[in-house]
């Protein structure tokens, strides 16, 4: 791998053609052939198209509701108040952050006994493209995309480009819009996918300049606008210049027969033009795609999001918080009957303090009275969002806004750490899911991560290791990698680090151990894991080497030679580690 150089728009195709082994091998089709796979993926692409649209329809009133932005049709209430109550947001976001904790670590698990040393060779270089990819800002979007829509894609590829200017080489990953991805409709996951096609917005000029393609010189710019996308801008009012410069592709990757039998394929279409037809230039033969799921549905590729199943209770919900605003300002600006030439003016009834009403017939004005619903729709409100906590799993203990009264929490003491531990545990029992599907993807992700490095790293590498002593530089040769490998998530690289949750239990396992120090156990790791939870304090620089006495003396300085505590001069030294008050009276406060 050569030394990395920042571009600002590194090309999205990879290029393969670095050595004889991974030289591409580009086919020359006859005209019929041509049409024949320029038709091919026509096609397929309508099929995928045509399936998709019902999701896509879905993807776009999901935005909407992202967004808070008020859909009139959706509402069955018709008022003043035009209010959007901004649930499904707050839902996605803070299901998010208890998704994403930390960097995810994969780690390389060999195979053979002789490729235990090369494991951890991967695992650093896993380490370090993950920060040279930028899969930290990725990984959240990601995530997002996952759980507003229920699925989330991602394209991983080797991107390699040489020229006087700059040098790419290295392994590339971005997010693809839904909306550009289309996968065989009969597919349940990528793997089992005979196709999927990415549809991409590309300068013609660069296109003539990429060694991937075979651009005809008729070729001309044009880029079909997309009736989704367009939907989704409008949602804003939102009106994107065109460009008339780039023309649209259509990249098939999947099964075709280029003429030596049926075969993993790479496809590039740009109007009626096939510019690429090339069997599958990556040796695992994989399509350079991983998805990822929020909640699964059995045979369908497409999953389930957080704001799908509580679609119908947030328009419900704007509807009864709609309705009391009406109801209020009602109350507060009442309406009136008025006689017909009762001789009022109208302009009068304009609701002010103090105003007056001149009228000439004392009969000929009355006040509609409007009843006060208020405290009914409050008791109606709080249904809806036990509905919507019981959909989730998200109550106000685990978004942090309250004390966990919602659903299922009858009982429970959140005024101790024990407390709110068994809620937090009972709320993560519903993230543990959602954690596994993201670890899977990852575990996908290091699996084609590992067959690009194997196929492409072919010179020294220079690999950053962050540790406690800070960063250091190895070397890392293309034999180093070699070998056979299983791909795992370290576990709980991806849980998310509770400070107050790790503290209470630190606490209560020093608790729970005190009495048994009688026995010969060591509580010192106990008591440093509790200091290490206050990240301001160093836990080595509280127990320094201290001189050895026995129970029962006083040593010099009037240190305490158990606790490492100052003890008043002549203080005997405690016959055993009672427990104290402090440690007793702060497992219950959290």
């Amino acid at each position: 791998m050569a030394k990395q150089i920042k571009i600002e728009d590194p090309i999205v195709e990879p290029t393969i053609d670095k050595t004889e082994e991974t030289k591409r091998n580009p086919v020359q089709l006859d005209k019929k052939k041509h049409t024949e796979a320029v038709d091919f993926v026509l096609r397929s692409y309508k099929d995928s198209l045509e399936y998709q649209r019902p999701f896509f329809q879905k993807f776009l009133a999901f935005y909407r509701m992202y967004r808070s932005m008020r859909e009139e049709t959706k509402q069955n209430y018709a008022g003043r108040a035009k209010l959007y109550v901004p649930y499904a947001f707050a839902t996605v976001e803070t299901v998010l952050p208890r998704l994403i904790g930390a960097k995810p670590k994969l780690e390389a698990i060999p195979r053979e006994v002789s490729d235990i040393d090369n494991a951890k060779n991967n695992t650093n270089t896993f380490n370090y493209e993950w920060d040279l990819m930028k899969m930290k800002e990725i990984l959240k979007l990601w995530v997002k995309q996952t759980l507003i829509y229920g699925t989330g894609v991602i394209k991983l590829y080797w991107c390699y480009k040489d020229n006087d200017e700059y040098l790419i080489d290295q392994p590339k990953a971005e997010l693809i819009d839904l909306f550009d991805f289309f996968i065989d409709p009969q597919a349940t996951t990528v793997k089992d996918a005979r196709y999927i096609i990415q549809r991409a917005e590309r300068n013609l000029a660069s296109l003539k300049e990429n060694s991937n393609y075979i651009v005809p010189k008729t070729l001309t710019t044009s880029v079909e606008k997309d009736e989704y996308k367009l939907q989704r801008d409008a949602i804003f009012g939102l009106v994107k210049p065109e460009d008339k410069g780039k023309v649209q592709l259509l990249e098939y990757w999947g099964k075709y027969d280029l003429g030596k039998g049926e075969e993993e394929c790479i496809l590039t279409v740009a109007n009626q033009s096939l510019l690429r037809a090339e069997p599958n230039p990556y040796l695992h033969k994989e399509k350079p795609f991983v998805s990822m799921v929020d909640t699964q549905v059995p045979f369908q590729f497409w999953g389930i999001g957080e704001i799908e199943p509580i679609e119908s209770l947030q328009y419900e919900l704007n509807d009864v918080r709609n309705q009391r605003m009406d109801n209020v300002t009602l109350i507060l600006n009442r309406m009136w009957k008025v006689k017909k030439d009762g001789g009022v003016d109208e302009e009068d009834l304009i609701s002010q303090a103090g105003g007056v009403v001149h009228v000439d017939d004392m009969g000929a004005l009355e006040a509609i009275a409007t009843p006060d619903v208020t405290s009914s729709s409050y008791n109606e409100e709080t249904l809806i969002k036990t509905d919507i906590q019981l959909t989730s799993g998200v109550n106000d203990l685990i978004s942090g806004t309250g004390q966990g009264k919602g659903p299922g929490q009858a009982g429970a003491n959140t005024s101790t750490a024990t407390g709110i531990m068994l809620l937090q545990e009972a709320g993560n029992a519903r993230f543990k899911y959602k954690l596994d599907n993201i670890e899977d993807s990852l575990v996908n992700f290091g699996e084609q991560l590992l067959a690009l490095n194997q196929q492409f790293i072919d010179k020294s590498m220079q690999i950053r290791i962050l540790g406690k002593d800070g960063e250091v530089w190895e070397d890392v040769k293309p034999e180093d990698i070699k070998g056979k490998y299983d791909i795992s998530v370290e576990a709980g690289s991806t849980q998310p680090m509770n400070k107050s949750v790790r503290r209470a239990e630190a606490r209560e396992l020093l608790t729970t151990m005190i009495p048994l120090q009688k026995m010969g156990i060591d509580l010192k790791p106990i008591i440093k894991n509790l200091i290490n939870t206050y990240e301001t304090i160093n836990s080595d620089e509280l127990f320094q080497t201290q001189p050895v006495v026995t129970p029962g003396e006083t040593i010099n300085g009037g240190i305490n030679a158990n606790t490492g505590a100052p003890t008043a001069p002549g203080m005997e030294i405690p016959q055993s580690f009672d427990r104290p008050a402090s440690i007793a009276a702060g497992a219950n406060n959290g």
